[in-house]
């Protein structure tokens, strides 16, 4: 298992009056976006082998103290539904710490590497809601010298485009988070909610997005130029 996070750091500087203060915000890394809604997280003391909770206020940013930092750790839930870890001795007392709200931790093995000749990937997706319905059908083909996508709506075949290396890596990414969204908390309102249902070969997985915080197969056609 891979356990891929990233703890960047920038220069803010702010008097500390109290010891070992430390600035905290969460950030989407991918997206370059700080979220400014209050969000939780937890320290853990590897000492005294204990938890405390912390709240980010609405601007999306804490301070707090840290009497052992080298022996403590920071522990949040991604907007994966992933529980990730962070140790606190990388934290700077001296500047804003920034932790990646859209880090992974993922064993799943990409459907889309494991494609062979003849072999189909689809992938069925329907949003509901009071003020949204919609669905579509992704087939991904591969060949012998090409892998092909085609969307399907309605029952019909919408578009098609055969996928570069580039566009493989860009699915593969949208693959992996969507594995990850196995969560049915979030932000949505009016009881929206995106349902997917990947089938490849005998494996089936249903997933459930109610993040409202994730572009998902939206975000993948409109990279694919696609609708």
């Amino acid at each position: 298992m891979k356990n891929f996070f990233v703890l960047i750091c920038i220069i803010n500087f702010y008097s500390i009056s109290f010891g070992q203060v430390y600035e905290l915000r969460f950030n989407d890394c991918g997206a370059n976006k700080t979220y400014k809604t209050e969000r939780e997280f937890y320290i853990w003391d590897n000492i005294n082998k204990s938890f405390d909770t912390l709240r980010t206020n609405k601007k999306g940013s804490i301070n707090f103290s840290l009497p052992n930092p080298s022996s403590s750790s920071i522990v949040y839930y991604n907007k994966y539904n992933q529980f990730m870890k962070v140790n606190a001795g990388f934290l700077k007392t001296s500047s804003t710490n920034y932790i990646c709200y859209d880090s992974l931790m993922f064993s799943h093995h990409p459907f889309i590497d494991q494609l062979k000749v003849s072999d189909t990937l689809k992938i069925s997706f329907h949003a509901r809601g009071c003020f949204i319905l919609d669905s579509c059908n992704l087939m991904i083909i591969k060949s012998l010298d090409k892998t092909v996508l085609k969307l399907y709506k309605g029952g019909k075949l919408r578009d098609s485009k055969t996928l570069t290396n580039k566009d493989i890596e860009t699915f593969r990414l949208f693959e992996i988070e969507l594995i990850n969204h196995q969560t049915s908390k979030g932000n949505c309102s009016h009881e929206q909610e995106h349902l997917y249902l990947i089938k490849y070969k005998t494996e089936r997985k249903h997933i459930s997005d109610r993040t409202c915080n994730w572009s998902g197969i939206y975000g993948l056609l409109d990279k694919y130029g696609l609708k």
